[in-house]
């Protein structure tokens, strides 16, 4: 939609040109989605950002970030920021870059919808704009964001690659591949979805001999033509199909070696090595999957909610599948492998027990990509029931997704400030002692935001907790933010003179963060 000079659409009636509705439109999305991802920032840093600035403290050189730390939490981009900010940053300074990878996503989306048509990329914008998992992801210091903008990024170079054949665009695309590899070695499944796609491209004379199968003058891993007066010829368009030839093979040969090297490189210094910083463990692949689908469309994560979600998110990701099979299979093939074979894939080799939803942030984003083609196909249909579905679809998206992000506004990831100032009013003395029941993902986050939630207390920690005679005052116990904020008792009991008793709740957001328990001695 940044580009106006190739859409001749009814929605952008002068051809090259915006008027003042289109820039208006175009800003209030972007303010908005800006708004939303600042606002979601405004809280406290969560443990996994906190671990990775403890991380960049550690290094006295760029360099070492890729060859003295090897642990998955650390995100090279992000930690490279991190160091540069150092210690006596802030929640804005940490999670800037995310913040602008965010926005820069939601003008990408924009940019690939329109090349198909005008309406696409409004509602392109609009779903990436307001989806929870793209706020949450790009408002936390950490590489998901950018690997979001960097695959989004790749995928319009690629895009426009095939299409005209610009070497500018194979530039970038070099460019945003190994800086997506950077951000996050989840990137790996993009890589290894364009590079399937490429070779489809390739061959793509033999699957002209199918009828049917490809429609005549539509751009590979590119445009529709239903995006353009049926006036204009391909090449009046831009989008006819570039036959591949033998510098074509070498072309796409050369632009996919440099981001493989640059993977193995990776892989020597660093990933061969990597230490697995844990979590809590899932309950399987599938169900991780499945969770991460159903979450695309912000459906809640258990129960019949994740079933009818997820079965929605596979029949949206069918539809599409359909839709850019019939314009070209190198850009099926594409969307298949990023969505579905590669991040599965790639789950199965890294053979972790450990399975969160964010691994799974390629198949959401993509999934969210090819969810707004099809919506907009259903904008464009003859029949006024199609543009009546396309809405209500749009808006039933908005607000399964609008609970959500009232949730993050409201909890943030885990209001650990706001904890630790309840401690400290109902504790006398200048120390506060507790236990947790997991004094890594509770003490390390609490003794990190003390420093400034409250700098006139000392946090002691005993690691025995309530197994003391004497049991420190306060005892926290977590559980992860999918699961519902409901502790676990209103009383422990331990070896301890005095019970436990439940104080407080502080939930934290769906995805990122932890709730907290507090319980206090009696």
């Amino acid at each position: 939609m940044v580009d106006p000079s190739t859409d001749a659409s009814p929605a952008c009636p002068q051809r090259g040109r915006w008027t003042v509705r289109h820039w208006a439109a175009f800003t209030a999305i972007l303010i908005a989605a800006g708004g939303l991802r600042i606002a979601a920032a405004h809280n406290d840093l969560w443990l996994d950002e906190i671990w990775s600035l403890d991380l960049a403290g550690k290094v006295h050189a760029p360099i070492e970030v890729f060859t003295s730390l090897h642990h998955d939490n650390n995100h090279y981009l992000n930690t490279l920021w991190l160091w540069v900010v150092g210690p006596e940053g802030n929640w804005f300074s940490y999670r800037l870059v995310s913040l602008l990878a965010g926005m820069g996503t939601v003008v990408l989306a924009g940019m690939i919808g329109a090349r198909r048509d005008a309406a696409t990329g409004w509602i392109a914008m609009l779903v990436f704009g307001v989806s929870y998992v793209m706020v949450l992801y790009s408002s936390e210091a950490r590489g998901y964001g950018m690997v979001c903008f960097f695959a989004l990024w790749g995928f319009h170079s690629l895009e426009r690659f095939f299409a005209k054949r610009s070497w500018t665009a194979a530039a970038i695309y070099v460019v945003s591949v190994v800086m997506g590899l950077l951000s996050q070695p989840v990137f790996v499944s993009f890589l290894a979805a364009a590079i399937l796609a490429s070779l489809v491209w390739l061959m793509r004379p033999l699957f002209s001999n199918f009828a049917g199968m490809v429609r005549p003058n539509v751009g590979s891993i590119g445009p529709a033509s239903s995006a353009r007066p049926a006036s204009a010829s391909a090449a009046e368009r831009g989008t006819a199909p570039l036959k591949p030839t033998i510098w074509s093979a070498l072309a796409v040969i050369a632009i996919q070696l440099v981001p493989l090297l640059a993977l193995l490189l990776l892989y020597l210094v660093d990933l061969r090595q990597l230490t697995i910083g844990g979590g809590t463990s899932s309950e399987s692949l599938l169900h991780s999957y499945a969770s991460a689908l159903a979450w695309t469309l912000g459906t809640p994560l258990t129960g019949v909610p994740l079933a009818f979600g997820c079965l929605v998110a596979i029949a949206l990701c069918g539809a599409g599948l359909q839709l850019v099979w019939r314009e070209s299979p190198d850009q099926a093939v594409f969307f298949l492998g990023v969505i579905v074979v590669f991040p599965l894939g790639l789950a199965i080799v890294r053979a972790s027990s450990v399975l969160y939803p964010r691994y799974f942030i390629l198949s959401m984003e993509f999934l969210l990509l090819l969810m707004s083609f099809w919506l907009g196909s259903l904008w464009t249909g003859q029949s006024r029931w199609h543009r009546t579905a396309a809405v209500a679809i749009v808006l039933a998206f908005c607000v399964a997704n609008g609970v959500h992000l009232a949730s993050l506004l409201r909890h943030g990831r885990g209001d650990t400030s706001g904890a630790l100032r309840f401690m400290a009013e109902r504790t006398p003395g200048p120390v506060i002692s507790l236990s947790a029941d997991n004094g890594f993902r509770i003490a390390y986050p609490a003794v990190y935001i003390a420093r400034t939630a409250v700098p006139d207390k000392t946090i002691r920690v005993s690691r025995m907790g309530p197994a003391l005679a004497d049991g420190p005052e306060w005892f926290i116990c977590h559980k992860e933010s999918f699961e519902p904020p409901v502790p676990y008792s209103a009383e422990l009991f331990g070896r301890t003179a005095h019970p436990y008793r439940l104080e407080a709740t502080f939930p934290a957001a769906p995805l990122s963060g932890l709730h907290w328990f507090v319980y206090r001695r009696q």
